[in-house]
């Protein structure tokens, strides 16, 4: 085949085109630090990305819901530990009563020490996190507990539980339904607070074994809402451990190495310069050649 000018010349200017298109390429990656901006380019590594980024978007799902769950879970254990103290104070104020030594002026200060814890622990019962009631069930929106004119006490809310998926196939009930750890509590102060006022030794002994017992039906909540939330944290800390593994791997697919695109980066520009020297001495000579001609 015949070699002409034109053709040599074609040749070094598609040379240049193509190391050209090499290195800013190159300079792409170094700019973006990502192996490919098309998917084209690596089909198959694409696929295997785009699975990562779906898995990596769900697992955050669950760690924004743990977080959230673990949140509302310490806002019910504050609370909680809140109305211990009081159901605690209570009990303290029956005992108080019980000695031989009080007589009824002493009970009725005691009993109007009690009317305060009732006060207190209604207060604390209607206890809200990031605006929602934490101890209302589902009613979130709705005030749970009443304190009426008669010292009787109203709930608003239900029985709802929340459950919140945590994990792939791992649900945890994420609320406390203050009426079944609260209701008798709230009745046993009032039993308590009148037999102290009637000064009557018999209803103070009987309304204590029911505060006793009424303490031990708050500590239920605070161990169960502890149990849960040990549970949610556990569960936090290996999704994170997951997450961050699947970080790493979808880095490995999808980034560069700074070092070996700098090297590479560093090599294809001394390529692109030698491109530029060579084929400017072939195109100068031909030149020459055709004025000698």
């Amino acid at each position: 085949m015949r070699v002409t000018h034109r053709m040599i010349t074609e040749s070094a200017i598609r040379n240049m085109d193509d190391n050209l298109q090499k290195l800013y390429d190159l300079q792409e990656k170094a700019s973006t630090m990502k192996k490919f901006k098309r998917s084209s380019e690596d089909p198959s590594t694409v696929s295997t990305v785009l699975t990562l980024r779906s898995t990596i978007n769900i697992n955050q799902s669950y760690i924004n819901t743990a977080q959230l769950s673990n949140d509302w879970m310490n806002a019910t254990n504050e609370a909680l530990e809140q109305m211990l103290d009081v159901a605690k104070r209570a009990v303290q104020l029956a005992q108080t009563g019980m000695a031989d030594t009080e007589g009824s002026d002493e009970r009725q200060a005691l009993a109007n020490e009690m009317n305060s814890l009732l006060t207190q622990a209604v207060d604390i019962a209607n206890t809200k996190h990031l605006g929602n009631y934490i101890f209302a069930g589902f009613s979130t929106t709705t005030t749970p507990f009443t304190l009426n004119s008669d010292s009787t006490v109203t709930y608003n809310g239900d029985t709802g539980t929340m459950l919140r998926n945590i994990g792939p196939s791992q649900t945890i009930t994420q609320n406390i339904v203050g009426e079944t750890y609260f209701r008798n509590l709230f009745e046993d102060i009032v039993t308590a607070r009148d037999a102290l006022s009637s000064n009557d030794s018999a209803a103070i002994q009987s309304a204590l074994g029911e505060l006793e017992s009424s303490l031990d039906l708050v500590n239920q909540a605070v161990t169960l809402n502890g149990t849960r939330q040990r549970q949610v944290k556990l569960s936090q800390e290996r999704l994170e451990s997951t997450q961050n593994d699947l970080d790493v791997l979808l880095s490995e697919k999808e980034d560069v190495s700074m070092i070996e695109i700098a090297a590479l980066l560093k090599n294809q520009e001394t390529i692109y310069q030698t491109v530029l020297e060579v084929s400017n001495r072939a195109i100068s000579a031909l030149s020459l050649f055709d004025m000698l001609s």
